[in-house]
């Protein structure tokens, strides 16, 4: 009982408790579509996740919050506009180098993912990972200090996102706006939240709902080209529940509804019975020691994340798993440090942030270092934000480095005159 008033006492354990709890609830949802079960050390991976955090609260101090002065008020100028526009740059010159604004999103995805690019792109995606940063910093800043302007940065943000999804097909930029969005708003309105867990679970549902909605409406747009396809495949599935999809598949509405349910439960539940299948078919996987996790450091020939890439799609082919491969945030840790060094990284993890959150005012270096592994551990559930986009890498280790000095100085002793 104690460690459960603990959890609903420290905001960032709270919703964190909350993301994993709903994602379990999603794949339990989804069981009549399948005819396989969980090993039992995968119903206890969420667990030891959340008792990493814990741990790392604990080491932190908790919450001995710092109370000195903010480090100025630069930020209530327009300044943070420049930075913004900076960010935006690199996408533009993507955007304008695929011309890819007359073609089918998933020819577009196709394209992408067989990695037809040119020596442009190149020159776009490096300046993108070291550029791109500075809009994400933006963001967290105007939208915490809940600036006059924020309006014009969220619209950059948006640009960005809808550009993306003619450039590569990609949702990413959606999903990174919308955990750093998700971490300030719940870090702001946690004890609002706190006194009616209940109505919060509610909206939440309702949230979903919605991305069911966007799910559908996305599902329409593959619907000529993969929808009879994806039925066909999903019955030759060894795990599926086949009599299920043929009673679908004969409604009206059935093939839609099994594109929607199938689009659904990719991003979601599948995460769990996807993360199943690592930890039990990984032992010829050699461990990346975070270059894995922070795959930028690829482009400097550091490691070859491809192969290590190619090796983790092999174990999913042999269970005919062959896109949108998601497994939490717990099978890309393992792929980089093992079981245990994944808990061990966790734990790191979290006591950077707490030590962050304790040092809030000191630096607007630390308001980001926070929101970035805030909204890393929100999305742990679903997958990890630092393998889904090198800029989001790129702007931890520069929020990082630019933090240090203030989460882990030495407090300063007062120094006393001896009075003779």
């Amino acid at each position: 009982m104690k460690l459960f008033r603990v959890f609903k006492s420290v905001g960032e354990l709270y919703f964190v408790l909350i993301a994993w709890s709903f994602m379990m609830i999603i794949y339990f949802s989804f069981a009549w579509f399948f005819i396989s079960t969980l090993s039992p050390i995968t119903y206890f991976m969420p667990v030891f996740f959340l008792l990493s955090m814990y741990a790392g609260y604990l080491v932190s101090g908790r919450y001995t919050v710092y109370e000195g002065r903010t480090e100025n008020e630069r930020h209530r100028k327009m300044v943070l506009l420049i930075p913004a526009l900076i960010g935006i740059i690199p996408v533009i010159i993507i955007f304008l180098a695929k011309g890819n604004t007359g073609a089918n999103i998933s020819t577009i995805r196709e394209t992408h993912a067989e990695g037809k690019s040119g020596a442009s792109d190149t020159i776009g995606y490096t300046l993108l990972m070291f550029m791109y940063p500075l809009l994400l910093f933006s963001f967290i800043l105007s939208n915490f200090n809940n600036l006059k302007y924020k309006l014009y940065i969220n619209l950059l943000a948006i640009f960005a996102c809808v550009c993306f999804i003619w450039i590569d097909g990609g949702r990413e930029n959606f999903i990174i706006f919308g955990g750093l969005y998700s971490s300030i708003y719940f870090y702001k309105n946690f004890d609002t939240i706190k006194k009616n867990t209940f109505k919060f679970f509610f909206k939440l549902t309702w949230v979903f709902l919605l991305i069911c909605v966007v799910a559908v409406l996305y599902s329409l747009l593959r619907l000529d080209k993969e929808g009879s396809v994806l039925v066909s495949h999903l019955l030759t599935l060894k795990y599926i529940n086949s009599d299920a999809i043929t009673s679908m598949s004969r409604l009206s509405f059935g093939i839609p509804l099994i594109v929607m349910i199938s689009t659904v439960y990719d991003y979601t539940g599948s995460n769990i019975s996807n993360l199943d299948i690592y930890i039990l078919n990984s032992q010829n996987i050699n461990l990346g020691y975070g270059f894995y996790q922070f795959n930028f450091l690829d482009k400097f020939g550091i490691i070859d994340r491809e192969k290590t890439h190619d090796l983790v799609d092999a174990i999913y082919l042999k269970y005919d798993i062959s896109y949108n491969v998601w497994a939490t945030s717990l099978r890309d840790l393992m792929i980089d440090f093992g079981v245990t060094g994944s808990f061990i990284f966790i734990f790191v993890l979290a006591y950077i942030m707490f030590k962050a959150r304790q040092n809030f005012k000191k630096s607007y270096f630390v308001q980001c270092l926070f929101f970035l592994l805030f909204a890393f551990f929100l999305f742990s559930p679903f997958h990890s934000l630092f393998y889904m986009s090198r800029p989001y890498c790129v702007a931890f280790i520069i929020a990082f480095c630019g933090s240090f000095k203030y989460i882990f100085a030495r407090p300063k002793v007062p120094t006393y005159s001896l009075i003779s």
